[in-house]
Formats: structure tokens, C-alpha cells, sequence
């Protein structure tokens, strides 16, 4: 029986809502079936690559009917997806007319923007500012009932986070059947051994508008001006083109593959993750996994060691902690802690958390 993770109009092939697919299937082999519908031909052409070196199958159509008639010639026991509003009615559709059950993956929470008083709508285009106005409009409880009815609809729902998990259930009343953490490559994402530079840092400016603060952001980069040789940025192109003090020492890298990443993490003194909110968020993760310690404005969930990393409270507190950490020499003794909590992260441990929760051996 094959597992069938459904990945649709997506444009990034490393992108955080595409990795958890693709990791999976990848841990599966032979036993996964990635399939692709409406993505662009640079995602389309990554996903091959993979599927050749690891062994899983794909398949690939801008027809949905003809996806659906390429399956039925699978044994599908589940097919997989997220709860992004478009690909969660594919989802849906497929599992009806293939008669196989379905799981949603929540990491995208439908609708949870419109209660988000600090989202930046100068960061999105003019069109989905227009949608994004009208829908902050609508009563919540009206704007997220069709996506609270296609979720029941599902014979799984698996939370990304704990901090998912607690809105699926106060915002929408589901109850996810577990908790399955998205993973990090651990094999790609590892210390390079080149020596890290005490003098540069990485600051990640999110991926969502709304997810941070752009004064923070700025406050931010104007201390570090003065600790730090060299910044490096990655993440919201906009945040950046918009906010970013273009006269300070920084590099903005706008795509980077998985190994340009590892080596960049390696490299870096500290990486720092300003986000208000993230419902998982796997930069902190990837940077312990590469042995670089972490600095997050929200409580994320691999920063129980504090050795590894700190959880800052406010705006204020992000600010000195990054100071004192900047202050202190990180000592190999603390990346090999920080390359030890991320290994719970690996694609192995997760995906046996996955057919855990699913119920599958």
C-alpha cells in the first residue's frame, strides 16, 4: 500500500510548507507517491531529482481528473496533505473518488490572520491587501466555518505543533488525533566544519506578513550594527526591500539550496528569529541542527535547553539577550548540544511519529 502526499500550488520547492512532504516521502522510498498539481516547474523539477535518488514515485499533471485516474492504478492506503484552504478541498475530492482515507497536516490555520492586529498589510500586493481587508471584516466564526467543516470531514487531523494543536481546538473546536513535528534533513543540515565567524550572524525576517515586527526588525539590525562585522539575512523579500537599512554591513540572501544553507548556518555566530509567531517554524531548527545556537521571540519548542538557545518575551528582552549572547564565546560543547536537540527532529523520528498517529506500522 502506498502513502500519497499531495503537494499543489506551491511555487518554492524549499519551502516550509512543502519540506514536511517531501521529507517523508523521502524516508518512505518505495512506499510514498508524491504527487504534483499546478506547481511551478522549478519545484516540479526538484521533486523529480529527489524522487530519483531516493526512490519514491510522482506524478505529475495539470489535469486533476488525470491525476486521479494515474492513482487509481495504486494501492492507496492514505493520502496526505495541509490545511491550506485549495489543497485541502483537492484533498478531499481525491480521497472521495479513490474511495481511501485522508489526513490533513495543520500548519496553515485558515482564516487565523484575520485576528492578527500586528499583520503588516503594507507587505502584500495590492489584490491580497483588497482580500485581506474584506475578509479582517467578517466575523471569525463565520470567515473559518467552511474550513472547520472540510477539516471534520477528514478521517485524520495531525497538529505540526503544540501551539497548533491549542488553536485547532479553541478556534476551530477539532481535536488533532497527535502531534507530528515537521523534520529537518539532519544528513544535509549539519556543522560543515568550517570554522564560524564570531563576527557574523543571521537574522531571519520571516515568512509571512504579520509574523514580525518590522520596528522590532530595525531596532534589531541597529544594535547589531555595532556587534556584529556582517549580518546576514534570509526570508520576506518585501520586509527586507522595505525596512532593511540598506547602509549597514549586511548580505540578503534571496534563495539559497539546502547545502548553501547548512554551510551559512555553520558559519554564523548566532541565528536570530524575531518572529511574534510561528506555529513551528524550522529555521531554529536547521540552525541547532547545524550547531549554531538560536534567539526566538516566540516560545519555540526545541529551545527547552537553554544552553542551546533562548526564548525571549518581548521586544525589549529579545534585544538584551541577543546582546548578552553576542557577548559570550559559544563553545563546541554547546554546538554539539545544539546538533543533539535537533537530531529529535530528524526526517526518521518524524516520520514514525507520523504513522504513529496515523495509526500505521
Amino acid at each position: 500500500m502506498s502513502t500519497v502526499f499531495l503537494i499543489a500550488l506551491e511555487e518554492n520547492p524549499y519551502s516550509g510548507v512543502v519540506r514536511p512532504f517531501l521529507n517523508w516521502a523521502k524516508a518512505l522510498k518505495g512506499r510514498a507517491i508524491v504527487v504534483i498539481y499546478r506547481c511551478s516547474s522549478n519545484l516540479e523539477c526538484y521533486v523529480r531529482d529527489s524522487a530519483d535518488l531516493t526512490g519514491f514515485g510522482l506524478i505529475t499533471n495539470k489535469s486533476f481528473h488525470r491525476l486521479v485516474t494515474k492513482l487509481r492504478h495504486y494501492p492507496v492506503d492514505y493520502l496526505i496533505s495541509d490545511d491550506y484552504m485549495p489543497r485541502l478541498e483537492l484533498l478531499l475530492k481525491s480521497s472521495g473518488e479513490l474511495g481511501a482515507k485522508c489526513a490533513v497536516y495543520s500548519q496553515v490555520l485558515y482564516g487565523i490572520h484575520s485576528l492578527v492586529r500586528t499583520f503588516d498589510s503594507d507587505l502584500l500586493d495590492l489584490k491580497t491587501r483588497m482580500l485581506f481587508s474584506m475578509a479582517s471584516a467578517i466575523p471569525f466564526k463565520i470567515l473559518s466555518a467552511r474550513f472547520k467543516a472540510l477539516l471534520e470531514k477528514a478521517n485524520t487531523v495531525v497538529a505540526n505543533s503544540r501551539l497548533t494543536m491549542s488553536m485547532l481546538e479553541l478556534l476551530y473546536a477539532i481535536e488533532p488525533a497527535g502531534i507530528v513535528y515537521p523534520s529537518v534533513d539532519t544528513d544535509v543540515f549539519r556543522p560543515t566544519g568550517l570554522k564560524a565567524d564570531d563576527e557574523e550572524v543571521l537574522v531571519y525576517l520571516g515568512s509571512n506578513p504579520g509574523d514580525t515586527k518590522p520596528q522590532l526588525v530595525q531596532r534589531l539590525l541597529g544594535k547589531l550594527s555595532k556587534h556584529a562585522a556582517k549580518i546576514h539575512l534570509l526570508g520576506n523579500e518585501e520586509m527586507y526591500r522595505k525596512y532593511v537599512n540598506k547602509g549597514i554591513n549586511h548580505l540578503y540572501h534571496k534563495e539559497l539550496t539546502d547545502k548553501q544553507l547548512a554551510k551559512l548556518y555553520s558559519k554564523i555566530r548566532l541565528t536570530l528569529a524575531p518572529q511574534l509567531i510561528e506555529f513551528f517554524g524550522l529555521v531554529p531548527v536547521e540552525s541547532l541542527s547545524c550547531g549554531t545556537p538560536v534567539l526566538t521571540r516566540y516560545p519555540h519548542e526545541a529551545l527547552c535547553n537553554e544552553h542551546v538557545g533562548k526564548i525571549a518575551y518581548n521586544d525589549e528582552d529579545f534585544l538584551e539577550k541577543a546582546a548578552s549572547l553576542l557577548s559570550n564565546q559559544t563553545s563546541e560543547e554547546i554546538r554539539g548540544r545544539c546538533r543533539e536537540i535537533a537530531l529529535r527532529f530528524s526526517i526518521e523520528t518524524s516520520k514514525s511519529s507520523l504513522f504513529k498517529t496515523l495509526g500505521k506500522q
